[in-house]
């Protein structure tokens, strides 16, 4: 689902005669870039991972993030009583002080549920989202990415290159690592 909707974006662009379709993939593309960088989808999904190994520490590092929450954690084909195990959850690490995973044989299946609500998305994705779908609207005609300079009737034209790389760079604390 989109964190904006075409109507928001029509009001905050200026602009409310725009292709309600193309400007609706434009919104999905630009979320997509965003979650691309940072490397997870930033509405909250549920997921499984397994992790083979972690050396002595008593934390797992996830692959998303934040980490709402933890349903299932299965070491060795046993799997841990949560009710009774203290847990940490931060960005994502799931930090369990009380166990420690001694040798590099652990075999470790954990299902959480990971990223933002709708309410609680920071504002700071919502704005970037906004301006790559603007920046995208702007250069509608296919021209970003290209260089090239074009003769046109005796003259020419140059199209930038345009990345996203200045607008997403502001997201990097977002990123797992």
């Amino acid at each position: 689902m989109s964190l904006i909707s075409t109507s928001e974006f029509s009001e905050w662009y200026g602009n409310t005669q725009l292709d309600l379709d193309t400007l609706s993939a434009t919104i999905d593309a630009g979320q997509e870039a965003i979650e691309n960088f940072i490397g997870y989808p930033i509405e909250a999904v549920d997921y499984t991972e397994y992790l083979y190994s972690s050396y002595g520490l008593s934390q797992l590092d996830l692959k998303k993030k934040p980490i709402n929450s933890v349903s299932s954690i299965i070491v060795n084909d046993s799997t841990l009583d949560l009710s009774s195990e203290k847990m940490i959850l931060k960005d994502q690490f799931v930090i369990l002080p009380n166990l420690s995973f001694n040798d590099s044989n652990y075999e470790i299946q954990i299902s959480y549920n990971a990223g933002y609500a709708s309410a609680d998305i920071p504002n700071l994705i919502i704005i970037t989202l906004y301006e790559i779908t603007g920046l995208m609207v702007n250069n509608s005609k296919g021209h970003i990415g290209k260089k090239s300079r074009t003769a046109i009737n005796g003259g020419s034209t140059e199209y930038l290159e345009i990345t996203f790389d200045k607008y997403l760079k502001k997201l990097n604390r977002y990123k797992v690592i």
